[in-house]
């Protein structure tokens, strides 16, 4: 005969089952982490994290998270035992910034083994989280906003480059369409050799090394700490570079497609978006980049081949440029002359009649160096560009300059004048650069103002006027101004 006891222990698990499950699920119960400790060792930092799983099963998976500005950054999965768990998030080598760090832990159903998944879903177990401060809070926004300064750098050097890209694949893209439009059966090979080396130049030594210098600050910005204080950042910063590639794509497809050319196998590979799909991704970026830095969004349709300067613009003798963003003053009875020319070419500025013409002119002309990290690199680029562009190079004079400018720091706008000569259809012609710095020294507003030898006396007075009117209109207030209603 069989005991009552060994029946009880016979059944009693089975018919145990439901009634445990039961009180597993009376109610929540909630875990508690009460350590949150940085340690320093020769192997680098650890976070170690610690608290009570009351009520919770041996062998529980709880996970830990350390946040810093709202986003995860490091992670562990532990393991409940005797109703409690130990985590050591680390050693990192990377720094660990000043601040309010938050220890979250929580324990998730659906990551248990599943002899205790149905078990720990009943509980309904609560997460509990513990602040650490590292370091004082004047450290943290002393370094949070130094960060803050660089990763605005990074947006800026984006801007740049986006501008520079639009500028350049508009304008090229417009040239292949003249000359399809010319050469209807088929665009002559010397045709397609220049714009292909235009196009490759533009490229391989403003557009390349620029996404490549960016992406290279931001793999040196994420190696350099553990956690960010932006942590929704960067993958906005991701997909930019990533957009600008494909708008780089999209402008050679077109570019090669009015030649009737093949395009680069690469570019094939990254096509299939439209350049205004693109425009509108990267601006909704941009505008999350600079939300995510609580810094004021800045325009990024700087310059668009497509969108030639507006005589509209011109009030009387002071054309004020809503496209360009930039001031200059003709003499009176001069013209002013926004037909397109070349894609730096925003202005040109001509003098009344038939006597000067093809002796004399000036215009405004953009040249934008993205790799410039300094307003002295950005002066020795643009002379090199200038020697490099005009044929028959010979300096006569360069002086830096310091424009009055009252949107500058202290007042005053870097700049540099070049003086020299230039060859160009065998005759010889006197040449001023008048060029102002933009704000964060990437790109120069330059007055070009031309004068055939033996009438360069005779027009610098009025290039000297002209070189004083220029004005450089980059700061937040002055983009926003819009006289026509843009």
């Amino acid at each position: 005969m069989v005991s009552r006891a060994v029946i009880r222990a016979a059944i009693g698990p089975a018919l145990l089952l439901p009634a445990a499950a039961a009180a597993w699920g009376q109610g929540a119960v909630a875990l508690t982490v009460d350590r949150a400790d940085l340690e320093r060792g020769e192997q680098g930092v650890a976070f170690v994290v610690a608290g009570a799983a009351p009520d919770v099963p041996d062998r529980a998976r709880v996970r830990v998270v350390l946040r810093l500005g709202g986003g995860d950054a490091a992670q562990q999965f532990v393991e409940v035992g005797g109703g409690r768990f130990t985590a050591r998030l680390g050693p990192y080598r990377r720094r660990v910034l000043p601040g309010t760090y938050e220890a979250v832990a929580s324990i998730d159903s659906s990551v248990q083994r599943e002899t205790l998944a149905e078990r720990l879903s009943a509980l309904r177990v609560a997460p509990a989280s513990r602040s650490l401060q590292v370091g004082t809070p004047e450290e943290a926004a002393a370094e949070r906003e130094k960060l803050r300064r660089r990763y605005l750098g990074v947006l800026e050097d984006l801007r740049m480059l986006k501008g520079a890209l639009d500028q350049w694949g508009s304008a090229v893209t417009v040239r292949t369409m003249a000359a399809r439009r010319t050469f209807p059966r088929e665009v002559p090979a010397r045709e397609v050799r220049a714009v292909e080396r235009e196009w490759t130049s533009f490229s391989d030594d403003q557009l390349v090394p620029g996404l490549a210098a960016v992406r290279f600050d931001l793999q040196q910005l994420g190696e350099y700490v553990l956690i960010s204080y932006f942590p929704t950042l960067e993958p906005v910063l991701a997909e930019l570079i990533t957009s600008l590639d494909r708008m780089h794509a999209a402008f050679t497809l077109a570019i090669y497609g009015n030649l009737g050319q093949q395009p680069p196998r690469e570019a094939a590979a990254k096509g299939g978006f439209s350049l205004d799909e693109l425009r509108r991704n990267v601006g909704a970026l941009a505008a999350a980049g600079y939300a995510a830095l609580g810094a004021p969004p800045q325009e990024w349709r700087l310059i668009d081949g497509n969108v030639p300067e507006r005589l509209e613009d011109a009030q009387g003798d002071l054309f004020r440029s809503t496209v360009a963003k930039f001031e200059v003053k003709k003499p009176a009875g001069w013209a002013f002359d926004v037909s397109p020319v070349r894609p730096t070419v925003r202005l040109r500025i001509l003098p009344p009649g038939q006597e000067f013409t093809g002796k004399v002119a000036a215009g405004i002309e953009l040249h934008d160096h993205p790799m410039a990290d300094s307003f002295d690199e950005l002066a020795a680029l643009d002379e090199a560009m200038v020697r490099n562009t005009h044929p028959g190079f010979e300096l006569k004079k360069a002086r830096r300059l310091r424009a009055p400018d009252p949107t500058m720091p202290g007042g005053v706008r870097p700049g540099l004048e070049l003086r020299f000569r230039s060859t160009q259809g065998g005759k010889r012609y006197a040449v001023i650069q008048y060029a102002l710095f933009c704000r964060w020294h990437k790109r120069t507003y330059a007055l070009v103002c031309i004068a055939e030898e033996g009438l360069e006396a005779r027009f610098e007075p009025l290039f000297t006027q002209m070189c004083d009117s220029l004005k450089v209109l980059d700061a937040p207030h002055q983009r926003t101004q819009d006289p026509g209603g843009r």
